[in-house]
């Protein structure tokens, strides 16, 4: 079987060298199972300090995935690191009505949030 190819993968946007991410036309089910995985491997990365890089991942995530609280946070930050403000504000906003812990994501989370405005 021939590997499956995400269209537009391997182009790039605005003279920046990052490919543009974007499922495949799978069916919604198979998206959200793919999303996990996806999150799966770029989590240890987010978990280890290093948001920005496993931000364009994270955000893949969320396109499929929109409720997966953790991987809002992370693209969250990445978007606020990188400058992409209203994104970050949506996806921050949304981590913090999915997720109610008291804990250093919630904090990280209002502290960005609070940056932004």
């Amino acid at each position: 079987m021939a590997p499956v190819t995400a269209p537009g993968a391997g182009r790039s946007r605005g003279g920046s060298t990052t490919p543009v991410p974007r499922w495949p036309s799978w069916p919604k089910t198979i998206r959200w199972r793919a999303a996990g995985i996806v999150f799966d491997l770029a989590h240890p990365v987010a978990d280890a300090g290093d948001d920005v890089a496993a931000g364009p991942i994270m955000n893949l995530v969320v396109e499929s995935w929109p409720n997966h609280y953790m991987a809002l946070y992370h693209a969250g930050i990445s978007d606020s690191a990188l400058g992409h403000r209203d994104r970050a504000r949506r996806h921050l906003t949304a981590f913090l009505d999915l997720y109610k812990q008291d804990d250093g994501f919630t904090r990280k989370a209002r502290e960005e949030l609070a940056k932004l405005r």
